[in-house]
């Protein structure tokens, strides 16, 4: 006849290990699928690419020292870039605790004592070495070990990220900084053409060949040119202090002086699948992000079930101080226990509960990285290739502005020009000078752009398609 209580055990053991084997069990999300299902169908724009390039280069192939110098200095020494460094090493901190916690520890003492009593005195000398060991029968202290892993992990990927995005707004300040020297060139050169015109109409006026109001016209438009250059050198200090902040260095140490706008010596014109953006530092960050909220969930659910301590002690005691150690003199104790929590399984249901919550946050937090990294990607893509086709037109429309320029000058220096015609060939020519120049900013801005989309820097090959 069976026994009760031995058909209780068994069955208290099966349920058990059913817990075990169910309970414990955390379904991650596939990430590959995630990624696919947030990609359009018809995404893919205009980049084909290599294995990634190293940043040093990728900035040095743009051709302009001191970009390359300011982005290097921004990577080592922007506040954010040591912010996530000291973020790193607080995350590997809880690593190596996560570690130890999985071995024994170790301690050892020793103890001198003296007794008096009224029937004479004793002395007493001890030394013992203890050990003590814990582990959860269901893993928990595994699977924490595991989410400091991918945590620790995570923060080395935002290093990179900071650094990414650092030297992304480097270079766009730089940039912009340059942009607007051109534009302040071409201010302080629309000032002169204007001037040397006012000058031909006072003329002209004093002469009777003209009216005095074309005189006082040109006379305006010197002032209305002349007021655009205090504000672009209010944006140039700008730009120049922001440079200062990203790289540390004062602004009025900053050594710049003026040149054109740096140009990316890149033509992206094939294809970019998906894929690539897996690469992005904060995409890689969240996948890590999201495996240790799995790894805590699965170690919050595995705390319900027993855990197993051993202590165990080792030492020697003798009444003198010589005698430790000697035969007879030792002492040892080995204790093991099983312990489950029973009563504060309320605790331990809230704890699972913010583990699961915390768990559906990187989930989300991993979608919205990879929706944005698309959206930034192809938005980059597209103005890389609106920059590109503005480029010529834009060009072709100068050079003729110019010519007109030319042309309505001399008529007018003649005498058988009209102000007018020469007043909007002005007009015209620094219109197009400013968007010449924005474009070609835009252009180089673009590709800073897809550097931070891309999460760094990237090789591509020319195309003829």
């Amino acid at each position: 006849m069976t026994n009760p209580l031995t058909m209780k055990r068994s069955v208290l053991g099966l349920l058990i290990g059913a817990l075990f084997l169910s309970g414990c069990a955390v379904q991650m999300p596939d990430m590959k699928t995630m990624a696919e299902e947030a990609a359009p169908g018809a995404w893919s724009v205009s980049i084909e690419t290599q294995a990634p390039a190293d940043p040093a280069e990728f900035w040095q192939s743009w051709n302009d020292p001191k970009l390359s110098a300011l982005v290097e200095k921004a990577r080592s020494a922007n506040a954010d870039v040591l912010t996530a460094l000291a973020s790193l090493r607080t995350a590997r901190a809880g690593l190596s605790e996560a570690q130890h916690a999985l071995f024994p520890e170790a301690t050892i003492g020793g103890d001198a004592s003296h007794r008096h009593a009224d029937g004479g005195s004793s002395d007493s000398f001890s030394a013992s070495a203890d050990m003590k060991w814990s582990w959860n029968l269901a893993g928990a202290d595994l699977s924490n070990e595991t989410a400091r892993r991918y945590e620790a992990l995570a923060s080395e990927i935002s290093v990179a990220d900071a650094q990414a995005l650092v030297e992304a707004e480097t270079a766009q300040a730089y940039i912009n900084l340059r942009s607007t020297q051109v534009l302040l060139q071409i201010a302080e050169d629309t000032v002169r053409n204007y001037e040397e015109s006012a000058e031909i109409a006072g003329w002209r006026a004093g002469a009777g060949l003209s009216s005095a109001s074309e005189a006082e016209d040109a006379l305006s438009q010197v002032a209305s040119a002349r007021a655009a250059i205090p504000q672009l050198k209010a944006t140039e200090a700008t730009y120049r202090n922001a440079l200062a902040r990203l790289t540390t260095i004062p602004a009025d140490k900053l050594d710049l002086g003026t040149g054109s706008v740096p140009q990316a010596p890149i033509r992206l014109t094939a294809s970019i699948p998906a894929e690539t953006l897996m690469k992005r530092p904060d995409i890689r960050s969240a996948q890590a992000s999201l495996l240790a909220a799995g790894a805590d969930l699965r170690s919050a659910r595995e705390s319900y079930f027993p855990t197993l301590s051993l202590s165990g002690s080792l030492g020697t005691q003798a009444a003198t101080l010589g005698a430790l150690g000697a035969s007879g003199t030792g002492i040892a104790s080995l204790i093991g226990a099983l312990s489950m929590p029973v009563l504060n399984w309320g605790s331990l249901a809230a704890q699972e509960e913010r583990a699961a919550a915390s768990l559906d946050k990187a989930k989300a937090n991993y979608l919205s990285v990879i929706v944005k990294a698309l959206e930034e990607t192809d938005n980059a893509l597209n103005g890389i290739r609106s920059a590109q086709d503005r480029t010529a037109l834009l060009r072709t429309a100068l050079q003729h502005t110019e010519k007109t320029y030319e042309l309505t000058g001399l008529e007018y220096r003649s005498g058988i020009g009209d102000y007018s015609m020469l007043l909007e060939a002005q007009q015209r020519l620094l219109t197009l000078r400013e968007s010449v120049t924005n474009n070609m900013t835009e252009l180089s801005l673009q590709h800073v752009k897809l550097y931070r989309a891309l999460g760094g820097a990237w090789k591509a090959q020319e195309s003829a398609r």
